[in-house]
């Protein structure tokens, strides 16, 4: 079973753009296509991580983000492919989400499997989870921001 993590994130950029500038940002080679879902770009590269990046319609309200007080124009889902490192995957996933967040400075929440909140930002103040040991040391140092810990709720 293949673990999922969701990026909501407030953006002008297009998602095929925001999936370039996340991927290139960091060095990895990504192959980028476009679904035939619903303008959905889809992203995958040699560590068995695959990125959907899908902006929401105007009248397609995100509910989950609003549960947190932002607006989200756009998803970004992680999976995580269960027969490849796990960790290069997470290592990956956090080191373009945050080059993302570099350079996009709109409010942002980081959800594992729909349900638990790893990182926040909100009015420009990164918040990462202090609660459940979810960032390790190794996580930690890929976090080149600004950031504050903090315990978040669970959704």
């Amino acid at each position: 079973m293949a673990l999922e993590y969701a990026l909501y994130i407030q953006t002008d950029l297009h998602p095929e753009q925001a999936l370039k500038l996340m991927f290139t940002g960091i060095g990895v080679d990504a192959r980028i296509e476009k679904s035939n879902k619903r303008k959905v770009f889809i992203s995958t590269n040699a560590s068995g991580l695959t990125t959907y990046a899908y902006r929401f319609k105007d009248n397609d309200p995100c509910y989950i983000a609003a549960d947190l007080g932002i607006e989200a124009s756009m998803l970004i889902l992680f999976h995580l492919d269960p027969f490849e490192d796990r960790e290069i995957q997470k290592n990956i996933l956090l080191q373009v989400t945050i080059e993302l967040l570099r350079e996009v400075k709109g409010d942002t929440v980081l959800l594992f499997n729909g349900e638990v909140v790893w990182l926040l930002r909100k009015a420009g103040e990164l918040i990462l989870n202090s609660s459940k040991d979810l960032w390790r040391p190794d996580f930690l140092v890929l976090v080149t921001l600004p950031y504050k810990m903090k315990d978040l709720p669970t959704l």
